[in-house]
């Protein structure tokens, strides 16, 4: 991320504000986790738009390897996606449901309040609805 202007970086060398890239690295590889979708963006003070940009993720082998700086993470760095959080509606008012997937027999299952289905179709999860994803190593 090249930092603005106004969060430039100041070098203690030449004591001066210079123009910088933030970069961000990851050591090891955690054994759950968690991705976190932005589907909310604040276009004014009082107006939130909610994105619905479709996002394609896998459902099995999530490959972390090139991210980990560890060698010993690289090792385990392929993830399982293992459930889903989805929400429809809006800001102010919206609907939860989830999909998870069963630990034993491997299937998809969709939750929606009092409902618990099998997932008919697997590509019903990865929707413009998924907010919250979920992945084990």
């Amino acid at each position: 991320e090249k930092l603005s202007e106004m969060d430039s970086w100041y070098c203690s060398k030449c004591k001066k504000h210079q123009e910088a890239v933030k970069t961000l690295h990851i050591w090891s590889l955690p054994s759950v986790l968690v991705l976190n979708f932005k589907r909310f963006s604040q276009e004014s003070e009082h107006f939130t738009n909610k994105i619905e940009l479709h996002v394609d993720f896998p459902l099995d082998g999530l490959d972390l390897r090139r991210y980990a700086l560890d060698p010993k993470s690289r090792e385990a760095s392929l993830y399982d996606l293992c459930a889903v959080t989805c929400h429809y509606g809006g800001l102010g008012s919206g609907h939860y449901t989830a999909y998870g997937r069963n630990e034993k027999d491997g299937k998809w299952y969709e939750f929606d309040d009092e409902s618990v289905l099998p997932v008919q179709h697997l590509e019903t999860i990865c929707s413009h609805a998924a907010y919250v994803l979920f992945y084990l190593r």
